[in-house]
């Protein structure tokens, strides 16, 4: 899979998390006047995804969001657990 591709599975994982919550982005903007910029972005990467491959995409959050929230997130190739 290119690298540059893994930015939107991290959006993907940011927003289903929120989600799973019962936030939205939209309740998040429009009732809260809360914006979330992606203001830094650290990628490690361990092993390769390649085309046509399952992948899961995990979000979590460490603590409790302040001022900032850090999203971390890991993405898991199904097919090689």
């Amino acid at each position: 899979m290119y690298y540059g591709h893994y930015a939107q599975y991290y959006e993907i994982g940011r927003v289903e998390m929120l989600r799973a919550l019962g936030i939205t982005y939209r309740d998040m903007e429009d009732q809260h006047g809360i914006m979330m910029p992606v203001m830094s972005l650290n990628t490690r990467y361990i092993r390769p995804a390649y085309y046509d491959e399952l992948l899961r995409v995990e979000t979590t959050l460490r603590q409790l969001p302040e001022r900032y929230i850090t999203f971390y997130v890991e993405i898991f190739n199904e097919s090689k657990n």
